[in-house]
């Protein structure tokens, strides 16, 4: 339809924050229910949401970037571990079904992390000192 025919919003699923992949094909949803975090994937197209698998060690942190979800089904996000005081990036493969935590080298939190147009990760990195 075009705009102003009528058109009206359809819900698709609920959640905290999206991500479209590149290719058009899934909408990933971070979700919070009864105190616990979740990564799903929505085919656009219809169908049935598919949870995607993390480690129970690490923590789904903040809200997705928009670039988080590449074309190739890599999707990044932030994640929080009880070994850590900083918030590091992860990266799903849905295609190899694989859960990686990259190491960045950096000593401070790391944001909002999504995929640049030449596929590299971009993402906002927080320095941060402190002493007990």
């Amino acid at each position: 339809m075009k705009e102003g025919e009528g058109a009206k919003p359809v819900a698709v699923t609920g959640g905290d924050s999206i991500a479209i992949d590149g290719a058009g094909r899934y909408l990933y949803v971070k979700r919070t229910g009864s105190g616990r975090r979740e990564l799903v994937r929505t085919p656009l197209a219809g169908g049935p949401a598919e949870a995607l698998a993390i480690p129970p060690e690490y923590t789904i942190s903040d809200d997705l970037s928009p670039a988080a979800a590449g074309a190739s089904g890599r999707i990044l996000f932030e994640v929080d571990s009880a070994d850590s005081w900083f918030e590091h990036v992860a990266v799903i493969d849905t295609s190899r079904k694989t859960f990686a935590v990259i190491s960045t080298g950096f000593s401070g939190d790391v944001w909002m992390p999504g995929w640049d147009g030449d596929g590299r990760i971009a993402a906002i990195g927080a320095r941060i000192d402190s002493t007990l």
